[in-house]
């Protein structure tokens, strides 16, 4: 069974108005790089010198430079192979589906960003887990958030390296940040900082460093469900109604959502919302004229979007569909919004997750969905 090492590619520290780096050591890596000889080794990636670059968009452009210095140190006394084998047919696929000229749009931003955080956060750890699988290597080196998928997937042998000093490092950016105002004194001022690793076996992390493996996978879900949407992949249960809360972006995809009637008693309903934020519980009623409901979520991919209520309330906007307004009473958003809601079809699926503009969903005009009471 391989040894698979999960490498903690590199951290970014962003101030007010500056992001700046600094020195990262790997020793414990290294000592274990620099002793093997005769095997054959697994790699993420080459390095940078033949390296795809995405040219429409940021995500998925570069390789951290870890990777070349891996590929440097190991490549002379080993067989190293690339597991990451699947990015280049990406990289070109995603070129053509999405040319500058379509990035001028929000919706098509949105969807980049999610097709391409799809492949880097998802596809990449089934291609390599797939290629380490094939080819047996004695080692492999991943980024942590795919070893720990891997280790998800049943593979025992995986290693996790862990910073050593990030609390003390970046109390001393934080510094420069405060102090400094121009980004070259920033950038001398941190020259002098390593920022180490350790390394060991995944079930030895810490409880606080296994938590943050854990919401790195939450966030992965997210992902995963918005790509199933934007795909319209089947559900293993169709939903009773699907909706989109962004509308106000001119995005449908962010805030498309699936309803899911558990109890109903005449117009009254109960039951489950999931959209790009988490699972939601949600009551309220719903017949020919309008629906109301409140949602508050139960489940959330990301703790910074909280748990708070969701009121919503519409009218009958044709046949089988409402339109109307949301709100957050306790206030976090002032104005409420609009959404849409309807019956599932996959075709309706599709013109939501697609639109590009609110008119294609919501044809009434501002003044009348303003009307709609609280």
């Amino acid at each position: 069974m391989p040894k698979i090492y999960g490498v903690f590619e590199e951290v970014s520290f962003r101030g007010l108005f500056h992001t700046a780096n600094v020195n990262e050591k790997h020793p414990d890596l290294f000592d274990i790089v620099n002793n093997t000889k005769d095997c054959k080794i697994g790699i993420e990636s080459f390095g940078n010198e033949n390296y795809p670059k995405v040219k429409a968009g940021e995500v998925g452009t570069k390789s951290p430079k870890i990777y070349s210095e891996l590929y440097n140190a190991l490549k002379e006394n080993n067989k190293v192979i690339l597991l990451d084998t699947e990015f280049e047919k990406f990289h070109e696929s995603i070129k053509k589906e999405f040319p500058k000229e379509r990035l001028t749009l929000p919706n098509e931003r949105y969807r980049f960003n999610i097709k391409s955080q799809h492949y880097v956060q998802i596809k990449r750890t089934d291609v390599e887990l797939s290629n380490i699988r094939k080819e047996n290597p004695d080692a492999a080196f991943v980024g942590g958030a795919h070893a720990y998928d891997m280790y998800c997937e049943g593979e025992k042998e995986v290693f996790m390296e862990y910073p050593l000093n990030l609390e003390e490092v970046t109390d001393k950016v934080n510094r420069a940040f405060k102090y400094c105002d121009n980004e070259d004194i920033i950038k001398g001022a941190l020259k002098s900082i390593d920022l180490s690793y350790g390394l060991c076996h995944i079930e030895n992390l810490s409880q606080e460093q296994k938590e943050e493996l854990r919401k790195i996978s939450k966030g992965v879900e997210k992902i995963r469900r918005l790509y199933d949407y934007m795909e319209n992949k089947p559900y293993e249960k169709n939903p009773d109604f699907i909706g989109t809360w962004s509308l106000y972006k001119n995005n449908g995809l962010e805030g498309f959502f699936e309803m899911y009637i558990d109890q109903r008693d005449g117009d009254q309903i109960k039951g489950l919302i999931k959209d790009s934020l988490g699972n939601a519980k949600f009551n309220g009623k719903i017949n020919d004229w309008e629906v109301q409901f409140n949602k508050e979520y139960t489940y959330i991919f990301d703790d910074r979007n909280g748990y708070e209520l969701v009121v919503y309330q519409g009218c009958r906007d044709g046949q089988d569909s409402y339109k109307g307004k949301f709100k957050f009473p306790n206030g976090s958003i002032f104005k409420p919004l609009p959404f849409v809601l309807c019956r599932y079809s996959p075709e309706m699926q599709k013109k939501i997750v697609d639109v590009k503009d609110r008119e294609e969903i919501i044809t009434e005009s501002e003044e009348e969905i303003e009307e709609i009471p609280f």
